[in-house]
């Protein structure tokens, strides 16, 4: 497996919302775009739920974690790109807001996107609710030309380990809405947070939008000390995925779309078979996945055979990956890997490989996701064999 900037296909490209691009730099440093990464795509992130939209009280909790987050001391802690400014007297009750407006432009692939951040050490809380007040000034020509994100970081410095949590977007109303989204639980290892606020002028109209109390809060439960885990005591070498060779059944795996397929098994005759149907154009989504029980040991190297159904009527694409838990039965925070292996379209048996992975220190289980994209309308479907989780080193 190469760790490049590229990747070969889209995943996530669902009809009904916009992407999350994960992009890394040069020297690492890991930032989450609407648009195509300028620099160097890596993948594009599930989107989660939307904003919840409430009735609003304009006040904001002392607690909260940003600063600066009714801008009544300027732009204090915030960071601007261009096209936004601050804006005294027009926020709620006549007090500061932040305004993001890209001006009409000939539309290009970057959609011209721009962004006020501000990153923040989190306070060991159990989870953490995002809240702000928003007002379009101009209705937008699709909803998603304006959002809030969350985005977990492993540094304090939000710099390194970034993981894509959550969005608020507003509805197409001109005048003040309040959006929350609560209980949201860090990634595993998480020590930072950054808030994005976005505009992407392509969706935008011209229209400006402007932003006021801005808070990350948390839930006031402080997170649950972790407990000695109880490994599985196995020698370098093993296997830990069960019946990664679906030899009879489906047993041990959540099935997604997965179906047992009795005669096209690599070596023995069994394998799964996983179809994704569209028809309203590309997406992707996970097709089946395993929770493991981790050794002691902390370097493993994740593999899998995989072989596209020739009776597929649509191009496709798919991705083999690991997420880490911090308990041992894939319940509590988890961190996605940054590293994965992707399969190419073509016929015959590929083998996949991500060696060399280093479950965080607190991790006791790891859950193996197999993951699948189709281009555009019709029918990808895939066969998935002898799939590995092998322990390399105590």
């Amino acid at each position: 497996m190469q760790r490049t900037l590229a990747i070969v296909f889209t995943l996530f490209a669902l009809a009904a919302q916009a992407e999350i691009y994960r992009c890394e730099s040069s020297d690492g440093r890991i930032a989450f775009s609407e648009t195509p990464c300028q620099e160097g795509l890596v993948e594009k992130v599930e989107l989660k739920s939307p904003a919840v939209i409430s009735s609003r009280t304009f006040s904001v909790p002392t607690e909260n974690l940003l600063k600066n987050g009714d801008f009544e001391n300027g732009t204090v802690g915030w960071s601007l790109a261009t096209e936004t400014a601050l804006y005294p007297g027009e926020g709620t009750a006549n007090s500061a807001a932040v305004g993001l407006q890209v001006s009409k432009k000939e539309k290009d692939r970057y959609g011209q996107e721009t962004a006020v951040s501000q990153c923040t050490a989190l306070n060991n809380g159990a989870s953490y609710v995002l809240s702000a007040d928003v007002y379009l000034k101009g209705i937008p020509e699709k909803n998603h030309a304006n959002r809030i994100h969350l985005i977990w970081y492993s540094s304090e410095d939000c710099s390194t380990g970034g993981q894509w949590a959550h969005y608020l977007e507003p509805k197409p109303v001109s005048s003040w809405q309040h959006l929350q989204s609560k209980t949201l639980t860090p990634s595993l290892g998480a020590r930072a947070a950054k808030i994005r606020i976005v505009q992407v002028g392509k969706y935008a109209r011209g229209g400006k939008t402007l932003w006021d109390n801005v808070a990350l809060v948390s839930s006031g439960e402080a997170q649950q000390k972790t407990l000695p885990h109880t490994f599985i005591d196995a020698p370098p070498g093993t296997n830990l995925i069960k019946n990664g060779d679906f030899a009879q059944n489906l047993d041990n795996w959540y099935r997604g779309a997965l179906s047992w397929d009795a005669n096209t098994g690599r070596n023995a005759k069994g394998s799964a078979r996983a179809s994704l149907h569209s028809k309203r154009g590309g997406l992707g989504t996970g097709v089946g996945s395993q929770c493991v029980k981790l050794a002691k040991g902390r370097v493993y190297e994740l593999s899998a055979w995989v072989m596209k159904d020739l009776k597929s009527t649509q191009e496709g694409g798919g991705r083999l990956r690991i997420t880490w838990y911090g308990d041992t039965q894939c319940r509590q925070a988890g961190k996605t890997s940054v590293y994965h292996a992707d399969f190419e379209d073509k016929s015959g048996w590929q083998f996949l490989s991500v060696p060399d992975l280093h479950a965080p220190q607190s991790a006791g289980s790891a859950r193996v996701e197999l993951i699948q994209s189709i281009k555009g309308t019709g029918v990808f479907a895939v066969y998935w064999d002898d799939l590995a989780l092998t322990l390399i080193e105590h």
